[in-house]
């Protein structure tokens, strides 16, 4: 039975800015299938225990390493996409387009959300998972953890960074200031929204650390700013991920990794299997080569033996029947002729109990004994003493009438045609 995700457990793991270098540590959320919750930090990922091997593994990476952007491509194909989303972003890209790692998710119409981040850095992470022996399913941004709801940003902040959702699939980080003052981005933020047609009607600040005054923020935003007090990591979300393990970067399916274990075995069946097939090839072809050159030589035979004959369709056959005819013509008795068959079968005949010779015929070098007979046993019991006297016997009918068996039997001798 294949698990659905709520059946399994899902181990959630939130990356701090700078790691794996920077040695801070990292908080993790084990939601088990049972609904359990529970959590922690470790410094390092080995000090993690090995999680069941059904479960899900998603990462929530930092989001000042990732930068998302919407754009709109006429085009389906992922080599195509491939290549036009550098020059799609450029005008917003900060390294070179090589050094970057470009992930996307369709949102239909052409419409992509895209997250870009830095190579190096999404290797470091997938090398440090590898070492410590997690293979995650998902990573996903962390701005894409809060909670969103149409016409309200999301907000949450702590370690001096404040991680804005300001759509399904937008958003950004900032710095939020020991004061606790509304950040400048912040503002221009709300502003360009404001601009557009996109403007939020409040926002929802998660988590708030202690010292921010919401009037004041409410005052400089002109927005009713809300706090609220939920532990979201904590929440197994149902909302689409934009996973940055794509391309090169794709976790392997078990499967895939099986199949490779197996590849060695597999490549030496294969060259068991391609051996084996080529000597019963070549046994096959000397086999028919042995074949023709028999029949060629039979056929040379009766041609020599019967320079008159001029269909040949079976030379065994047909050679038998010449050889009959030729010493039915000489006056030498065959053992297909009537009196040599009837010779050999009376015998037998004569053995059956409680039966006599109703009718016998003779054509095609074949002998036709009709019998009436006590029962069907006697009729086998025929049958199997002309057999035991060198003969081929063939029970044609076998009737049943009035308490007795009317039977016929065709007889040949043994090597007639």
């Amino acid at each position: 039975m294949r698990l659905r995700p709520r059946d399994r457990a899902l181990l959630s793991l939130r990356l701090p800015l700078g790691w794996p270098e920077g040695g801070l540590p990292v908080a993790w959320w084990l939601h088990e299938a049972s609904g359990a919750v529970r959590r922690g930090e470790v410094s390092r990922l080995d000090e993690l225990s090995p999680p069941p091997h059904s479960t899900r593994v998603r990462v929530w990476t930092p989001a000042a390493e990732t930068m998302l952007a919407q754009v709109t491509l006429p085009t389906k194909s992922r080599a195509r996409i491939a290549q036009a989303l550098p020059y799609a972003l450029e005008d917003q890209l900060l390294g070179e387009p090589d050094s970057l790692h470009f992930a996307y998710r369709s949102l239909g119409g052409g419409s992509l959300a895209v997250g870009v981040t830095e190579r190096a850095r999404l290797q470091a992470w997938v090398d440090a998972f590898k070492a410590s022996g997690l293979q995650p399913t998902v990573l996903c941004p962390e701005v894409f953890a809060l909670p969103w709801n149409d016409s309200v940003w999301s907000l949450t902040g702590d370690g001096g960074e404040l991680i804005v959702r300001t759509g399904a699939w937008s958003g950004f980080p900032c710095d939020l200031s020991q004061g606790a003052d509304v950040p400048e981005a912040l503002v221009i933020a709300i502003r360009g929204a404001r601009a557009g047609t996109a403007a939020p009607e409040s926002l929802s600040f998660y988590n708030p650390p202690a010292g921010i005054d919401f009037g004041r923020w409410s005052e400089t935003l002109g927005l009713p700013v809300r706090g609220m007090e939920q532990d979201f990591w904590a929440q197994e979300s149902d909302s689409p991920e934009l996973s940055l393990l794509q391309n090169e970067f794709s976790p392997t399916n078990p499967l895939h990794q099986t199949l490779g274990a197996l590849r060695p075995a597999g490549v030496i069946l294969l060259a068991w299997f391609l051996i084996s097939l080529g000597v019963n090839i070549g046994t096959w072809w000397h086999l028919k080569r042995v074949e023709l050159a028999q029949r060629r030589e039979m056929y040379e035979l009766f041609r020599h033996s019967f320079p008159d004959a001029h269909v040949i369709v079976d030379p065994a056959l047909q050679m038998a029947r010449q050889l009959a005819a030729l010493q039915s013509g000489s006056g030498q008795p065959v053992p297909g002729d009537f009196l040599p068959l009837l010779a050999d079968a009376a015998p037998a005949i004569q053995s059956v109990p409680g039966g006599h010779l109703s009718n016998l015929s003779y054509s095609g070098s074949s002998l036709t004994i009709d019998v009436r007979v006590t029962d069907y046993q006697a009729v086998e019991a025929l049958r199997s003493a002309l057999v035991a006297h060198g003969l081929r016997a063939k029970v044609l009918d076998a009737t049943s009438h009035r308490g007795v068996v009317d039977g016929r039997i065709r007889v040949k001798a043994e090597g007639s045609p």
